[in-house]
Parts: C-alpha cells; structure tokens; sequence
C-alpha cells in the first residue's frame, strides 16, 4: 500500500495510475473538496501526451481549448513582436495538441478518475511530519493521531515548510509579485485569438492572456514588487508607457496576488526506502515556461510506472534521479525566460528587435527537447 501526501495534479495522477495497475494506494489531503478560485492552466504538447496516455485525455477534451499560436506582443503599443505557430509544430511533428484549460476541470477529473478506481482519498488529513527512524514510517497527522505506513510518495508542492527532514527547503526571497485574474472575453479591451496565447512584453513586466473556460480569459501579471504601491496597485509611472488599452485591462481587472517564491529543494532520499517526492514537493518550476502541470503530470507517470513494474527502490530512486536533469533543463530554461520577459530598457528594445527578425517556427524547433518529449 502506498500513501501519498498530497492531492494536486502529481499526486492524484500518480494515484490514478498506481490504481489501474492495481497497485494499493490512498491519499492524504489537508483540505477539503472546495477548490479555490478558478483559474486556467497550459497544457503543452508534452503534458497532453501524458494524458493521452492515462486515457483520460479524451473525457477532457469538451473543456479543452487548442491554442495554435503563442502570439508575441508590445505593451508599448499591443503590436505583434513575433508569433510562434504552435499548432503547426505540433501537425508536422505529430504531437498531441497545446491545450488551455480550467484548473479546477482537471482537478475533478483527475479526482474522480481515482475516486472511481476504489481508491479512498482522505479530505481533512494533514500530515505535519513524516518520521522514518523506525522500520515503517511514521505519519503524525495534525489531529495528533500517528499512523504507521510502509511507502510513501510526497506530493504536498505547497506546503509551507518540509515536513520530512530528509527533504531540505530553502525559500530563496526575490522581489516578484504575481496578479490573477479571469475576465470575460467581451471585457477585453482589445482583439484577442481565441486559439492563442497572447505574450506582452514590456519593461519591468509581463503579462499572459489566453482562453481556458466557458468565455473566460485567464490573465497573469507578474513584475518587481517595488513596482506596486501599498494597496497593491501598480505604479505606472515607475513601470513606463504602456497602451492604453492594456491600462484599461489591468484597471478593470479583479486581481488576487501572491510572493512568487523561489525555492530550492534538496532531496536526502534513502535509495533503500520507498520514500519518493514529486511534483513541486521534489522541485520549484517557475511559471515563464508554462512547465509546472506538465512536470507533475510527466513525475507522476515516470514514478507509477516504475512502482507498477515492480522496481526495487534503489532502482527507482536511480532512475528519478536521472530524470532530474530533465527537470533541471526546465528550472534554468524557465530562469532564462523570467529575466527575458523583464528586461530593462535599453535591453528590453535590443530583446524585442531579436524576437521581430526571429522566425516562429524555427524559435519552436529549438524546443523540441520540451514539447516532443514522450515518457
């Protein structure tokens, strides 16, 4: 029997997965079945593909939007910079598509998918430390009840602090404040594709649009916190000249905020034991690649198939550890790309003179390694 911490998308995909090769699990959750606000997510090819392979991709596919092109812009004056033809790399190299979708449609389907596999997922049930001195392991659950497990896989990616000592956070401060929002398309200020990401590009900042459910639009702002006042609004004259259609949009939308933290993981994982970390509880993905689903979903494939083959521990804990120099060609790519998006001027002009003479399709090419990739 495996118990797994946590139940976002890595845990409850590895769940889904053990299940159906029979494979006796159980989830532990600290909350409730109440999801928080909708928001969207991003589903590259790579991702999809992994759900596809679940056979769940199909059942998601009415909440599903395909996105064929990741349109880089201006937010000096909203023109186009670039545009990357994401649905025609993805036909030429026959590939699943790039999806947006509702976070929350993914969770319940992904719940369901495990609730209806008989396998029990504990609402209510935090764990606040993991002990392991003894044979079984050890799970002391805020209730002040322990409980003795024998294999563990830790999927708990926002829990504040390591409840496992073997797993060593270090939250590194950075000054990036994020703002979310949904609004309808008709809200919209200015014309955007229904089939594309939309990609703003200015000084100090960046912005991300696209469609993801019903007629809602998901839009992310991420920027320096020294740009914004005391009631988190921003200040435009720090930020420079913007249009004033994209100052129209960030006026009128109903944002929520959060630190964007930086943190390093180090993982002191016995190769002897069953004791396995996933998702973001094994590693921090920032969000200017789009990577972070994909990540959990890919983990939690690669670590239920190796369980569900029957491998030894030690041949696991080999094998995940050969799988993190793909996850750490993710974090540096998605490094790369925070300090691209927020150029300063004059790099932001140089950055944006680069991106107008770069082809779209040969742009994509270069990243084959991270959409072409099949588990």
């Amino acid at each position: 029997m495996y118990s797994i911490i946590g139940s976002g998308i890595a845990g409850l995909a590895c769940s889904s997965l053990l299940s159906k090769q029979g494979v006796q699990n159980e989830v532990f959750e600290k909350n409730n079945k109440i999801l928080d606000q909708n928001y969207g997510i991003q589903l590259s090819p790579n991702a999809s593909y992994v759900l596809e392979k679940m056979g769940l991709l199909e059942l998601l596919k009415p909440k599903l939007k395909v996105i064929n092109s990741i349109e880089v812009c201006s937010l000096q004056n909203l023109k186009s910079i670039t545009t990357l033809p994401i649905g025609n790399f993805v036909k030429y190299n026959n590939l699943t598509n790039y999806y947006t979708t509702s976070r929350n449609e993914l969770y319940e389907l992904l719940r369901r998918d495990v609730e209806n596999s008989g396998t029990t997922i504990n609402y209510k049930s935090e764990i606040t430390k993991i002990d392991d001195n003894n044979q079984k392991v050890q799970l002391y659950k805020k209730d002040g009840k322990i409980i003795e497990k024998e294999k563990l896989i830790i999927a708990n990616g926002n829990a504040k602090k390591s409840i496992y000592k073997n797993i060593i956070y270090k939250n590194v401060t950075n000054n990036f404040l994020t703002l979310r929002s949904n609004i309808t398309k008709q809200n919209i200020p200015f014309d955007i594709k229904g089939d594309s990401v939309m990609l703003l590009l200015g000084n100090h900042l960046h912005i991300v649009i696209y469609p993801f459910f019903n007629n809602e639009l998901n839009v992310v702002l991420i920027t320096d916190k020294k740009y914004f006042d005391n009631n988190l609004e921003l200040d435009f004259g720090r930020i420079g000249y913007i249009d004033k259609k994209i100052f129209q949009l960030i006026t009128e939308c109903n944002w929520s905020s959060w630190q964007l933290q930086d943190r390093k993981i180090k993982l002191n994982l016995s190769p002897n034991k069953a004791i396995y970390a996933i998702g973001d509880a094994a590693h921090s993905i920032k969000p200017h690649l789009a990577q972070g689903s994909a990540m959990a979903l890919e983990d939690a494939y690669f670590l239920a198939n190796l369980i569900t083959n029957k491998n030894k521990a030690k041949d696991i804990h080999q094998m995940l550890k050969i799988r993190e120099k793909r996850v750490n060609r993710v974090i540096n790519k998605s490094s790369q790309n925070r300090y691209f998006f927020h150029a300063i001027s004059p790099i932001s002009i140089i950055r944006d003179t680069i991106l107008n003479n770069i082809d779209g399709a040969s742009f994509l090419n270069t990243l084959k390694w991270l959409y072409c990739y099949k588990i």
